[in-house]
């Protein structure tokens, strides 16, 4: 028996990072196809608790304008901004 929290399959990561505002669409897409293979078992877990998050929330963490209580979701946050090439979301 494996300690490990399953994790969601790749399509339904795609499906959950697909969201109401389009520039949130656009930031978790390209995070999901360009660094998340690459994470450690917490930190996909970390963002798959981000998926969670509602859109206003999730917005203004990004923005800046709110700070995660979790040290975890902090870093995760800071990981989805550095994919950013652009300075969109910033405010």
């Amino acid at each position: 028996m494996s300690t490990q929290a399953e994790l969601m399959p790749m399509g339904q990561l795609r499906w959950r990072c697909r969201r109401g505002m389009r520039e949130l669409d656009v930031l978790l897409l390209k995070f999901l196809e360009s660094r998340y293979e690459g994470l450690d078992q917490a930190q996909k877990e970390t963002f798959e608790a981000v998926l969670q998050l509602q859109d206003p929330d999730l917005y203004a963490m990004l923005t800046g304008k709110l700070v995660p209580e979790s040290p975890e979701i902090r870093q995760m946050i800071d990981l989805l901004l550095e994919v950013s090439s652009d300075n969109t979301l910033v405010g």
